[in-house]
């Protein structure tokens, strides 16, 4: 079974489809929201904006290693 079909259970602790400030309940959903955006539904951009959120606001403290997601998905690899 493909780690997305867990989108809507994710989707109650982390969503990048709302701006509102508690959109986000866990940093750990937020990081799988991203993985599966990355590697299994193609949309880099959303991956990029999740990781972009985990490096600035919910766990500044990796920011480094959220960059380096990042990078891999620049240059076309999935990090796993």
């Amino acid at each position: 079974m493909p780690i997305s079909s867990q989108l809507n259970f994710i989707n109650e602790f982390a969503t990048l489809e709302s701006e509102d400030e508690d959109a986000v309940k866990s940093s750990h959903a937020l990081d799988l929201l991203a993985e599966i955006y990355a590697a299994e539904k193609q949309q880099n951009d959303k991956a990029v904006k999740a990781y972009d959120l985990l490096a600035s606001k919910y766990d500044p403290i990796r920011a480094n290693y959220w960059a380096y997601l990042k990078d891999q998905l620049s240059q076309g690899q999935v990090a796993a």
